[in-house]
């Protein structure tokens, strides 16, 4: 997550209009994204399961959960700033936590 995050902080544009702009996209292109967003939620959603299985994360809805997870993460690129008060480092890095408090990770 702390990558993830720090990526649409870093290039803040790209992911904008990655994330954001698919209608402007060729098909071919949109197609590629289009296929990469589902990759990335199933990454998510496995990472998810696992935990929820090893009993490292209470999930009660993992779907609901990875859609949120993801929510919060690429609205970065909405936001972030990078005059503004943290370092794309930083952002990562509390994401990270929030993630891990959204999952219900057991300590």
């Amino acid at each position: 997550m702390r990558s993830f995050v720090r990526w649409h902080a870093e290039r803040h544009t790209t992911a904008r209009v990655v994330q954001y702009e698919l209608d402007a996209l060729g098909p071919e292109h949109r197609a590629e994204i289009v296929e990469l967003r589902r990759e990335s939620e199933a990454v998510i959603r496995r990472i998810l399961h696992e935990g929820v299985a090893a009993g490292e994360f209470e999930v009660p809805d993992v779907p609901g959960t990875t859609v949120a997870v993801l929510s919060l993460c690429i609205d970065v690129s909405r936001w972030f700033n990078t005059q503004g008060r943290r370092t794309a480092d930083e952002v990562g890095a509390l994401y990270a936590d929030l993630v891990l408090r959204m999952a219900g990770a057991q300590k």
